[in-house]
């Protein structure tokens, strides 16, 4: 049977220089148009499949999910000192102990007894907004060390980890082993100042969760009616509405095939390399018509109930679902709970009290997020609002 369709690739580099170096998604919306869902690539001798349909990998990766299990080898992962992380860990003995231990002490019932920790950090993410006197600008924070650390390392990722690099690497593994001070080795010696920072690290999910919450901050300050709509009704359609609206890991992290697969009619080979696009494309959500717009009605069904669609772009799909996403749905749903609740998420106002226009920026890396500057203020929603709030920071 034969692959899948997908572009001509060129003699030994395949598509890789096809594919956009910062906004690789692009290259795939291009791809859906011209060759469907499924779309076969190569990188350097390698084969890909990128996935651009929520349905399609539903049915692929989650109702198949024992053929799509695995990650692939991630070549770049050890050489940056990542292969530390769960997220790209190869199946094996290892890989099921960390699963044993997120079950057990991150299933959505055990997380319960953090549930009051994460309240007091949303009152005080409360009380540092009502204090905050200046337009939103997280400057002073990103300073912090730890913020910086992280940055850094995703500076440093993006830099050096491009399609084209990790595709040649892949099909060329000694070029890893090249000394730093080779002519042309800059990669090799950004990938040792890679491994000290993920050593000082060690971390996952700050940044993805982070990104969602400047996300749902963006969206209130450019959707006040829809913000109107959220306090006078708050529930949990909102959240998944953040978590759909700009994806913050838009080609989620790849899986890889255990076993040959047939897809209508088309061959899926074993040790394939599959892509997931999670972007905000009709693609993804069939029956959305504006994709675009910040609408947290498209999760509710006509009977006023919520649908069945709140999290899967947001955690990934089948056995190498996020294992934090309980925890991660449950800070980012409290956040936002607590903002709505207690404040108007507004523009920011000139000398001549005309509102200052937002153009959403955003930084493109491994994940999405915003530009840390966008102009907005925090406004109490009522004096007993307010009240709430130093009430609720003093206890």
């Amino acid at each position: 049977m034969p692959l899948p369709p997908g572009p001509r690739p060129i003699p030994f580099l395949g598509n890789t220089l096809s594919i956009d170096k910062y906004q690789p998604w692009l290259t795939c919306t291009g791809w859906r148009k011209q060759y469907g869902e499924l779309v076969h690539v190569n990188l350097i001798g390698q084969t890909a499949i990128t996935i651009d349909s929520s349905s399609l990998a539903h049915r692929l990766l989650d109702q198949r999910s024992r053929k799509y299990s695995i990650r692939p080898v991630f070549a770049l992962a050890k050489l940056f000192g990542w292969d530390f992380s769960t997220t790209t860990m190869p199946y094996g003995e290892r890989l099921r102990r960390h699963r044993r231990i997120y079950h057990q002490e991150f299933r959505a019932e055990a997380i319960t007894p953090y549930h009051q920790l994460f309240r007091r950090k949303a009152h005080e993410l409360l009380c540092n907004l009502l204090y905050l006197k200046l337009p939103m600008n997280t400057t002073s924070i990103a300073k912090h060390p730890f913020v910086t650390l992280i940055s850094d390392a995703m500076r440093l990722i993006v830099q050096s980890a491009s399609s084209e690099r990790a595709a040649l690497v892949a099909a060329i593994p000694i070029l890893a082993r090249i000394p730093p001070w080779f002519p042309g080795a800059g990669f090799i010696r950004r990938a040792q100042r890679s491994q000290k920072l993920a050593r000082e690290m060690q971390d996952s999910g700050v940044e993805t969760t982070a990104s969602k919450l400047l996300m749902f901050l963006l969206a209130m300050a450019l959707n006040p009616t829809i913000q109107v709509r959220a306090q006078a009704e708050i529930d949990s359609i909102i959240g998944s509405e953040t978590l759909w609206w700009y994806p913050v890991v838009p080609l989620g992290t790849p899986h890889s095939t255990v076993e040959d697969d047939i897809y209508e009619g088309y061959h899926v080979p074993t040790d394939i390399f599959t892509c997931i696009r999670f972007t905000k494309a009709p693609s993804m959500i069939s029956r959305d018509n504006d994709p675009e717009s910040f609408d947290p009605s498209r999760f509710v069904t006509s009977e006023r109930q919520l649908n069945d669609d709140s999290t899967v772009v947001g955690f990934g799909f089948g056995r190498r679902i996020c294992p934090g996403r309980h925890v991660a749905a449950t800070v980012v749903w409290m956040m936002i709970v607590s903002v709505l609740a207690v404040f108007k998420v507004e523009k920011m106002r000139d000398d001549e009290v005309n509102e200052v226009e937002i153009v959403p920026e955003f930084w493109f890396g491994p994940s999405i997020h915003p530009l840390i500057h966008f102009p907005c203020q925090f406004r109490p929603r009522s004096i007993k609002m307010e009240g709430l709030i130093k009430l609720a920071a003093s206890a």
